[in-house]
């Protein structure tokens, strides 16, 4: 798997910057991406007609997936996992690029596992 820093403030993809996925506890340093995650989110804003995608959360270090009540195996903690703003978008349509999607009522959990899981 290959991984973006994220510590430095540059573009990532032609829409993506490092910075939206930083980890925000200003402790850790900021973290990593999978280029797979931010890859595949560019093409979901692609395939929704350029529609600007706002991202919730990317990485998160231990203690700020901790402090947020997120799980102890988070894709998170990998840079493999992103929270976004959208809606109207179809699961089966947001699975042509990720593995995991997950619904909830203010995001959607998006991640890069192999296999579809729904929640």
């Amino acid at each position: 798997m290959i991984i973006i820093s994220l510590k430095e403030n540059r573009q990532i993809t032609p829409h993506f910057s490092a910075k939206e996925f930083r980890c925000p506890c200003g402790k850790c340093g900021g973290g990593y991406i999978a280029q797979e995650l931010v890859q595949k989110l560019e093409k979901l804003r692609e395939t929704l007609g350029n529609r600007p995608i706002h991202v919730n959360s990317g990485y998160r270090c231990k203690a700020h997936n901790n402090a947020v009540g997120g799980k102890k195996e988070s894709k998170h903690l990998t840079g493999q996992a992103a929270d976004i703003a959208i809606t109207g978008v179809s699961r089966e349509t947001l699975h042509t690029q990720f593995g995991g999607v997950g619904i909830y009522p203010t995001f959607t959990h998006l991640d890069i596992r192999p296999q579809k899981t729904d929640w």
